[in-house]
Formats: C-alpha cells, sequence, structure tokens
C-alpha cells in the first residue's frame, strides 16, 4: 500500500467516525436534553453497552488509532499537514474521552440517581461530544 492510499484510508475511517460523532452530538443529544433524568440515565447506559458491542462503531473507533502507530514508522513525519491533523484527532480524542468516560461510569453506577448529578453529567457529556464532534 502507498502513503497516499494509507492516507486516504485513514481520512475515509475517521471520517466514518466523525459522522457517528456529529449524529450523536447533533441528534442524539437533542432527544437526550428532553428526557427526564432517569430516562436520560438508561438511555446513555443502553447506547453505551450497544455501542461497545457493536462491530462497525468498535472499528471505526479502533482502526484509526492503530492505523495511524502503523502510518509513522512507515511513512514517516513527511507529510506535515496529514500528521498535524492526525495529531490534531489524537490529542482531541484523547481529552474527550477523559472527559465522557467518568461520565459513562458515573451514569453506569445503579446508586448514582441524583437529579442535579445526572443533569450536570449531561451538560458534561453533551461538552464532552461537541468538542469531539
Amino acid at each position: 500500500m502507498n502513503e497516499i492510499t494509507a492516507e486516504i484510508l485513514i481520512l475515509t475511517i475517521n471520517a466514518l467516525g466523525a459522522g457517528i460523532l456529529l449524529f450523536i452530538a447533533g441528534v442524539l443529544q437533542k432527544i437526550m436534553n428532553d428526557m427526564d433524568e432517569a430516562a436520560f440515565k438508561r438511555f446513555v447506559n443502553a447506547l453505551d453497552r450497544t455501542a461497545m458491542s457493536d462491530p462497525f462503531a468498535v472499528t471505526v473507533a479502533t482502526l484509526p488509532i492503530i492505523a495511524a502507530v502503523l502510518y509513522f514508522p512507515v511513512y514517516g513525519f513527511d507529510h506535515w499537514w496529514f500528521t498535524a491533523g492526525l495529531i490534531a484527532w489524537l490529542i482531541g480524542s484523547g481529552i474527550t474521552k477523559v472527559t465522557n468516560m467518568p461520565v459513562y461510569r458515573w451514569l453506569g453506577d445503579p446508586n448514582n440517581t441524583d437529579p442535579e448529578q445526572l443533569r450536570e453529567k449531561r451538560r458534561t457529556l453533551q461538552l464532552g461530544n461537541n468538542l469531539r464532534a
């Protein structure tokens, strides 16, 4: 595989992931904002469980990281626009995962039912999803 083909493949997979994130941040977030706190918690837990077991979602989320790790040793850092974009994507993904993963863990705990905290977690999740998308 040549360098341009590898870059197109990585960008295509990232575009699919961006599409999923835009759908979540744009469409599903509006639905989640209209839910009461208990329904929001149930919905996010179901969405998280389903996404983590969906082969397409897992592949789109994981493959670009693997591809980036393989890309740089093979092709180097010569295409600086591509390199800058990939590094920005990796940093952005990492930062929003640090923001969102504690929210998913908190929502997954059946003992966490305080409505005010649920509203705050919803806002945090919305911010993380919007930033990542």
